[in-house]
Order: structure tokens, then C-alpha cells, then sequence
């Protein structure tokens, strides 16, 4: 279930980000003519921008932090303008947020989960001050709505379109086998479900 509640959630995230067209600047402001030559190589190789050219717009993107484990309390998924985002669909004890708090390198972090769990932990972040290095906590019910938003017929023909694209790759990734899955979707009756007219 892990897997697939992160699969559903990188989707809809890639899914609305690429639609905003949201972009990221990075700029060297430093105009230390020799610091920009002793670290070229770095600025080229790390930063992937030279000393002449000391700005680079991308497009802001989302990326999963590799196979969903139900016991990892590490990074889910990360993205290229400095936000951190752990998806959990299991209770969050005060033990399990501090390890997310402490052990996640990000100066903000994003906790997606289980909507009866949001207030309780909005009160243990600012009982223990790190209310700061969380940027938002995501609920089942916005997660619901923005998928509803996606799918709906004002956008079903782009966002919800590339929403079930990402779905699709994604699971097509993380089940190269279609033996682990079908069995699954059989057990649920999924395989019964009418498909809407839209779609």
C-alpha cells in the first residue's frame, strides 16, 4: 500500500507542477572574478552552469527518492527547488515526526497524510519548535480534492490526461510485472469497474 499511495502522490504533484509551468532560477551572486575560475569546474559539473553564464532558469520538477519501504522514515520524494516531501499513510507518532524532522537534510519539509492525524500533529510541531522546517502538511481530503480538480471535465483532456500517464509509468516502474499487480487488482474487483464515458 506504501507504494501506491507514494505512486499516487508523486503523480498528482508532478502532475500539478508541470502544469503551473513553475520555474526555478539558480544564480551565482558571488562576483569574485577568481573564485568563478579556481571553481569552474565545480560550477559547470555541480552546479551545471559556467563562469561566464552565472544563471540558469529549469523548470521545477518532483522526483521520487527511489522504491517506496513501509518501514523507511526517509525521504519519499525531493525536489529541484529545495523541498523535501514525506508521503505516510500510517499513524505518525511524536517519535516517527521527529525522525522525519531530524532526519530528512531539507530546510522544508512537506508530511502528506491520514487527515485525523493533521491537528494532532500541527501541535506537536509547534509544542517543539520545528513548525518552521515544515512547510505544509497535505491531507487525504486535498489530496481527494485535487484530484477531483484534476480529472474533471475542465481539464480532463490535459492535466488529467498526464495525470493518468504518470500514474500508469509509475506503476509500470515500480511493478515491472504485472503478476504482482493483477492478482491484487482481481482480489479488489477492480478488473469489474465500469469505465467512465470520459475516459
Amino acid at each position: 500500500i506504501d507504494k501506491i499511495y507514494e505512486i499516487l502522490v508523486y503523480a498528482l504533484f508532478s502532475t500539478i507542477v508541470r502544469a503551473l509551468r513553475a520555474q526555478i532560477t539558480l544564480e551565482i551572486l558571488n562576483d569574485d572574478k577568481q573564485l568563478l575560475v579556481d571553481f569552474q569546474p565545480f560550477i559547470k559539473m555541480v552546479l551545471g552552469i559556467d563562469a561566464k553564464n552565472t544563471k540558469i532558469i529549469l523548470p521545477a520538477a518532483l522526483y521520487r527518492a527511489g522504491v517506496a519501504n513501509a518501514a523507511d522514515r526517509g525521504l519519499d520524494m525531493w525536489a529541484n527547488f529545495g523541498l523535501a516531501i514525506q508521503v505516510k499513510h500510517l499513524t505518525l507518532t511524536p517519535e516517527l515526526i521527529e525522525d522525519v524532522a531530524n532526519g530528512i537534510a531539507a530546510d522544508r519539509i512537506v508530511i502528506v497524510c491520514i487527515d485525523s492525524e493533521k491537528t494532532a500533529i500541527e501541535n506537536l510541531l509547534s509544542q517543539v519548535g520545528w513548525g518552521e522546517k515544515i512547510q505544509g502538511i497535505i491531507t487525504m481530503d486535498d489530496l481527494d480534492q485535487w484530484y477531483k480538480i484534476c480529472l474533471s471535465g475542465k481539464y480532463k483532456n490535459n492535466l488529467g490526461k498526464n495525470l493518468l500517464k504518470d500514474v500508469e509509468r509509475e506503476f509500470n516502474l515500480e511493478f515491472p510485472s504485472n503478476s504482482e499487480l493483477l492478482p491484487f487488482i482481481k482480489e479488489r474487483g477492480y478488473n469489474k469497474l465500469k469505465k467512465s464515458d470520459r475516459w
